[in-house]
């Protein structure tokens, strides 16, 4: 039901008119009314009916009327005549009811025909209802067929009354809350999705990031695998002097060489010390230069050349190209000389390190003494190795200058630009003691120190270490320790140990080898983990000092006694 329009009556106007009265002036009114369109029918374009005279008869008959006891009727309010209202009875479209269901009439808010409502909430006339629910067996609502009682008519008191249809209206508010309930649920679905989809991405990085680790661990064992099966092994081996006196050996790449130093041949009419020339494509001896007097302590080569120095106080350079002293000096003071090294940028610059703990700098254009002398008032130990160190050698190193090895430990003096003292930096605690070699690997920026047995360190120390630079020109310059390798509990004799780029060309892979003189092996560790590579056992040879080398892309493995030379090849 659409619409429910009320005939209104207006109120009394409280004069006293006769019963004919009131019918004559009902009679004269003109009454219009809504006619359902199941009884009555349009005539043309007319959109309203007339009632007939009958129908006013009826309706004027309705009317209550009073009487008294004598039976003489009477006077009763004027009722004034109902309003017209206009119904469109063009409009066929269900939701135009506007009266009873019942009796089909429209309702009235006053009279027995005034709008009442059953518990279920459906309105109808007054006077239908109760005459619906009085009949047998109807005590059901006529419009939904619930159960209804007269108890519960309820009559509604109002002067107009109009029900909007708002079942389609209703139906598009639950169809958009339906669509809206489900869009939220959609967004909530995707919002959730969103984060497992990031989740699942931030683990599939994981996961990725994991196999390409384990591939990469996978490839390295394997590399290793392959690696360990290649050893190295005895290639080679050479009797050098009977006498002895062989302490250090070199290797030139550009001569292709390597170096000794020795005695000389008691055969030979030259007595005194020297250098061996061997060569490294069929490890045959070439030639015996003599350059000392006494016993030759050290060496270094560089560019076909031959740094070495002696207990006679003297330091030689030797061309290897045509094979003879090209300049020597006399240490100052009569100082024993223990470690040399050439400037690598400048090879006219000279190192030597004395017995004394002193820092002699030659120059090879000025031939009669040093040209400076610097010696650290805090140590005055033997220095027992020396090696240069370019920043441009390494991109992780930002410094120049000389490391230093000596029965105090480890030390860096940082070289300058204005030829006064080097600034001297001590590269930590872990190199620390009596050391007796410090190498040197220009590739990976690593040294290796090894120190004797001491009262708070049992055993042999190789301490693996990255040299590190905080600042240019500042004086942060420390020794980061990777690895510590021990061997025997005693060292009676000054061995050197040596790092180096593993035979596997990655050169993120080194290898650490030494010399154990209490059990006579030549032990190899791997930088990558700390494990042993190889033990080669040395009986009755006593490794003074170690040379690995590489010569037309295979690799080699030099080790020397006071009387002999051995060759290993990896393979």
């Amino acid at each position: 039901m659409s619409d429910l329009i009320i005939l209104d009556d207006e109120d009394a106007s409280g004069s006293d008119i006769e019963p004919s009265a009131v019918d004559n002036a009902y009679l004269d009114e003109t009454l219009t009314y809504e006619v359902p369109r199941t009884s009555i029918e349009p005539a043309g374009n007319d959109s309203s009916v007339v009632a007939t005279e009958s129908t006013r008869r009826s309706r004027r008959s309705a009317r209550p009327v009073k009487r008294g006891r004598d039976g003489v009727l009477k006077k009763t309010p004027t009722v004034p005549s109902p309003k017209r209202v206009n119904v469109d009875l063009n409009d066929t479209s269900p939701e135009n009811d506007s009266g009873c269901i019942i009796c089909l009439e429209p309702f009235e808010n006053y009279g027995k025909h005034r709008i009442s409502s059953l518990k279920c909430g459906h309105v109808f006339g007054e006077s239908c209802i109760y005459k619906w629910l009085e009949q047998s067996g109807m005590s059901k609502c006529p419009q939904c067929n619930s159960v209804a009682k007269k108890r519960e008519i309820r009559t509604i008191f109002c002067s107009k009354l109009m029900a909007l249809d708002v079942a389609e209206r209703n139906k598009a508010v639950e169809s958009f809350e339906q669509e809206k309930s489900h869009r939220m649920r959609l967004e909530s679905e995707v919002k959730d999705l969103k984060v497992k989809n990031s989740l699942l991405s931030a683990e599939i990085e994981v996961l990725k990031n994991r196999l390409a680790q384990e591939q990469t661990q996978l490839r390295q064992s394997t590399e290793i695998t392959m690696f360990r099966n290649k050893l190295y092994r005895s290639f080679s081996q050479l009797a050098l002097c009977s006498k002895g006196g062989s302490r250090r050996i070199v290797f030139d790449p550009v001569q292709k060489v390597l170096v000794t130093s020795q005695a000389m041949d008691f055969l030979s009419m030259n007595r005194g010390h020297g250098l061996r020339k061997i060569s490294a494509l069929n490890f045959k001896s070439s030639k015996m230069i003599k350059c000392h007097k006494d016993t030759v302590r050290t060496i270094a080569a560089y560019d076909s050349k031959v740094l070495s120095g002696g207990s006679d106080k003297k330091l030689s350079l030797t061309c290897l190209k045509s094979d003879v002293v090209i300049q020597e000096w006399s240490s100052p003071d009569a100082m024993n000389i223990w470690a040399c090294e050439f400037n690598k940028k400048n090879p006219n610059l000279l190192y030597v390190g004395c017995q004394n703990g002193s820092l002699l700098t030659y120059d090879c254009r000025v031939l009669t003494a040093p040209v400076s002398i610097f010696t650290s008032h805090e140590s005055r130990v033997p220095v027992t190795s020396l090696n240069f160190v370019s920043f441009e050698s390494s991109n992780s190193f930002n410094a120049e200058g000389i490391l230093i090895g000596g029965f105090d430990g480890c030390k860096f003096y940082e070289l300058n630009q204005s030829n006064v003292d080097p600034v001297v930096h001590v590269l930590g605690n872990e190199l620390k003691g009596n050391c007796t070699s410090l190498s040197y690997d220009v590739k990976s920026n690593h040294i290796l120190a090894s120190f004797r047995p001491s009262l708070h360190v049992k055993n042999v120390r190789h301490c693996l270490s990255r040299l590190q630079s905080l600042n240019f020109g500042s004086e942060q310059i420390k020794a980061t320790k990777v690895h510590e390798f021990y061997g025997g509990s005693s060292m009676k004799q000054l061995t050197r140990s040596c790092v180096y780029s593993a035979p596997t060309g990655k050169n993120d892979q080194l290898f650490v080898s030494a010399f154990d003189q209490s059990s006579e092996q030549l032990i190899t560790w791997e930088s990558f983990d700390g494990s042993k590579f190889q033990t080669t056992k040395m009986k009755d040879f006593i490794c003074l000092d170690l040379c690995p080398f590489e010569i037309n892309n295979e690799h080699f493995f030099a080790a020397l006694s006071d009387s002999a030379l051995k060759i290993l090849k990896f393979s």
